[in-house]
């Protein structure tokens, strides 16, 4: 900040009585003394005096002009600096503003945002509302499905019982059938025995198995499509004996699907042939040994396979 130099008041008065003095001594100036002085050497001394004090002065007047340009520096630099500080205020109040100006923007958009989250996160809280009770109603939905799935399950579980207690039973009654069968089948060849018995009671009576006095001997062909081993199950012997339990006793192959098995002691019997399985023969009733073929023929003579 620039200006002309302000002069101190007390400076502009000296100055103008110095110029005042300096005139006064000067040649062209007044007279140096009035006519009726007593010597001529009074004027002299008083200028010298003036002179000296001129001189003094002057130099006072100088030391005092040089601290006035230094303070006027020191003001000027001093105002210079306020200036800047001035204009450093301004700068920084205008960044400050900016930065307000920014901040009011910035607070805006993030109450802008903040507006437009809260709609989000309600259209959500709705849509999870909405997604809640839909899964709701499918955990229930689920929750009746598996009480109904369980009370099927504990239905066929009874039912299963029931079906495993009826076939315990169905079991025994075979086992009971099948024992009232053997001595039904005991007692029909007992009353045929008697029968041939009284047919040729003038006969003398042969024995069952004249020709095989040992026991029975039967030979049988395995069908194709019978699984093995192949079993022999025969009761209503004769002698009695006991009855063998289902399916049998296994029978002992002798080649080219034959399969072979010896009663000792037995001379005649009710016969089944079976694979174990769902095969099997009809009741056979034999009294002499023989070949059972896979047609359900017997012969007294192993069959010759036609080629």
């Amino acid at each position: 900040m620039g200006g002309k130099p302000v002069m101190h008041v007390g400076l502009f008065w000296m100055e103008q009585w110095l110029k005042a003095l300096s005139e006064a001594n000067s040649p062209a100036g007044p007279a140096a003394a009035a006519p009726g002085s007593a010597t001529g050497d009074e004027p002299t001394l008083e200028a010298e005096k003036a002179r000296q004090l001129a001189a003094r002065l002057e130099a006072e007047l100088a030391e005092l002009r040089a601290e006035g340009e230094r303070a006027v520096a020191a003001l000027d630099s001093r105002i210079a600096a306020l200036a800047r500080e001035v204009t450093d205020e301004r700068a920084a109040r205008t960044a400050v503003q900016a930065e307000r100006d920014q901040a009011n923007a910035d607070l805006t958009d993030a109450r802008r945002l903040s507006a437009r989250l809260e709609a989000e996160l309600a259209e959500l809280r709705s849509e999870g509302t909405e997604t809640i009770a839909r899964h709701e109603v499918r955990i229930r939905d689920l929750a009746r499905e598996l009480a109904e799935k369980r009370d099927a399950l504990d239905r066929s579980r009874q039912e299963l019982t029931q079906a495993q207690a009826t076939l315990a039973q169905v079991r025994e009654a075979m086992i009971k059938a099948e024992a009232g069968l053997a001595e039904r089948d005991t007692e029909i060849a007992r009353l045929r025995q008697s029968v041939e018995t009284a047919a040729s009671s003038s006969a003398t009576p042969a024995p069952v198995a004249a020709d095989e006095p040992g026991g029975l001997e039967v030979h049988f062909r395995k069908p194709a499509d019978w699984s093995e081993p192949v079993y022999l199950h025969f009761w209503n012997a004769e002698p009695p004996v006991r009855a063998t339990a289902w399916p049998g006793v296994p029978m002992t192959p002798e080649g080219d699907g034959w399969y072979v098995h010896r009663l000792d002691g037995i001379g005649a019997a009710s016969l089944v042939f079976n694979d174990g399985g769902p095969h099997k023969t009809g009741d056979l009733y034999r009294g002499r040994s023989g070949w059972l073929d896979a047609d359900g023929r017997w012969s007294d003579r192993k069959p010759v396979r036609r080629r």
